[in-house]
């Protein structure tokens, strides 16, 4: 286990972390330009055919899209510093443990010999009850027999969630995720001498637009050593299973399991776990090849038209989110009619938009001196929030709520009034009945970037709240209806052929 000690030593960021894009995020209010700038960036690589480089028989620049993209709206100035947390030496004790538990995991495996379904979980679950559940792939699961499924997940801050809700068995990722990160790290070396002049010539083409060649040499040899290794691991586990489906969330996370099983001819999915508005790092029309999956299953109708969820040969399906829509309606029944409080606000935070909360909320709270803010934390914004937020909490009329695994569902419940930027939770929180405002000091034009789904919000240009302000219309109304349901309500049992809805 030597070559854990490495891996705390460079301090791997993203090895137990989900790269979370449930929101699409950017600094100083400025919605339009990081719009704007990611269009021009990704019709660049379109028309430059960067995303049409292959190393072998992959497309290269999918595995470094987000960070070159990321870093590139950094420089500008248009993108704030994410803030991911970091393994620390305090971690090691859980490391070495968790990988030992994963190594018997993994080898108890090959007992289980085939399962039909295959799902990728999404390791940062939600509170429901005593139990920590898995919102997009747990609902689903639990409609199948579950000796057709399997789940296998990573690690979420160099642990798992205890009392999991899943119902099929689960293989923990930790050896495999922690051994990869080592490898790509001491090994990307001679990756880097192999494709030398592939790599040279991928940072030609970039270089009208991201000029430091270091950076593009070194993250990608890295990516090519995790890919590599990767792809032994995992067509391994696709050999044990022999799954008919592979369902992930967040492809960015597992192009690597994606890959293998296009090859393998594999039906490859990923389920919607967040909200993209208008122009995306991530989702783009951009040829990802045998990276890219060949379903992209939807929260529901509205999403169906005009986004780009990974290129033309992705089939777009209505599929619902069986989770929010069950909440949604055993929480209607059950709670009773809210009271009108306008005196508290339930504040969304976004990682990268510290800066900008932490001034802005600064500013309402002191021109809202009979209104309580809750500040939500996003689970990525935990980690040393006092001292980002330092100016916003001095009020005593701002609170924080810290709990990463807290039932946002319930929690909306609370509040009749929601603020936010650009966040899944707006969505939710309308969906859930409560009045959404967005934050837009700057008097941007949000209907370019939000779509007619602007309808459903309101707009704070100004740090004096104005309740009275015209809520939903009928049309706001029947568009809401559509951000989490589909109008085929036997989605599920056509996707899985035949299984019980």
């Amino acid at each position: 286990m030597g070559f854990l000690f490495c891996l705390i030593l460079f301090n791997p960021v993203t090895a137990t972390n989900e790269k979370i894009s449930e929101s699409t995020n950017i600094t100083h209010g400025e919605i339009l330009n990081y719009s704007n700038e990611v269009k021009v960036i990704n019709e660049f690589i379109s028309k430059s055919k960067i995303d049409d480089i292959l190393i072998n028989d992959f497309n290269v620049w999918p595995l470094i899209r987000l960070s070159v993209i990321d870093k590139l709206l950094i420089n500008e100035g248009v993108f704030g510093v994410r803030n991911h947390s970091t393994l620390k030496l305090s971690h090691l004790l859980s490391v070495i443990y968790n990988s030992i538990v994963s190594l018997f995991s993994l080898m108890m495996a090959i007992r289980l010999g085939r399962r039909k379904f295959l799902f990728v979980g999404f390791s940062r679950r939600t509170k429901d009850g005593s139990q920590a559940i898995d919102k997009f792939h747990d609902p689903i699961i639990n409609e199948l027999n579950s000796k057709d499924c399997v789940m296998i997940e990573r690690p979420f801050k160099a642990k798992h969630f205890s009392r999991r809700a899943t119902q099929c068995p689960i293989v923990n990722l930790d050896f495999f995720v922690y051994f990869t990160e080592f490898y790509s790290r001491a090994f990307s070396f001679f990756y880097r001498l192999r494709y030398k002049a592939d790599l040279s010539a991928l940072a030609n083409k970039l270089e009208p637009i991201f000029s430091d060649r270091s950076f593009i040499i070194k993250s990608t040899s890295r990516e090519i050593a995790k890919f590599h290794i990767q792809n032994l691991f995992n067509n391994y586990l696709l050999k044990i299973f022999q799954p008919q489906k592979v369902i992930v969330t967040n492809r960015g996370l597992h192009l690597s399991l994606i890959y293998c099983a296009n090859k393998a001819m594999i039906e490859t999915s990923e389920l919607q776990h967040g909200i993209t508005l208008a122009n995306d790092i991530s989702y783009t029309e951009q040829n990802d090849g045998l990276l890219g999956v060949n379903n992209f299953l939807a929260f529901g109708d509205y999403w169906c038209q005009g986004y780009k969820w990974a290129g033309n040969e992705t089939q777009v399906i209505s599929f619902g989110f069986k989770y929010i829509e069950d909440k949604r309606n055993n929480l209607i029944v059950k709670k009773p009619a809210k009271k009108q409080n306008l005196k508290k606000v339930l504040f969304i935070s976004q990682p990268e938009l510290y800066e900008q909360i932490n001034t802005e909320l600064d500013l309402i709270a002191k021109n809202n001196r009979d209104c309580n803010f809750v500040l939500k934390l996003h689970p990525q914004d935990i980690q040393g929030y006092r001292e980002r937020y330092s100016v916003a909490l001095s009020n005593t009329n701002v609170t924080v709520l810290d709990n990463q695994i807290c039932d946002n569902y319930s929690l909306f419940y609370s509040f009749d009034y929601v603020f936010g930027y650009n966040s899944t939770m707006l969505y939710e929180a309308y969906y859930f009945g409560c009045s959404v405002f967005i934050v837009n000091f700057t008097n941007m034009n949000l209907s370019s970037v939000f779509g007619d789904s602007m309808e459903c919000f309101a707009e704070l240009t100004q740090p004096v709240i104005n309740f009275n302000v015209k809520e939903t219309t009928s049309k706001a109304n029947d568009v809401g209806k559509l951000f989490f349901s589909s109008s085929n309500k036997n989605i599920l049992y056509e996707f899985f052929k035949g299984r019980k809805v």
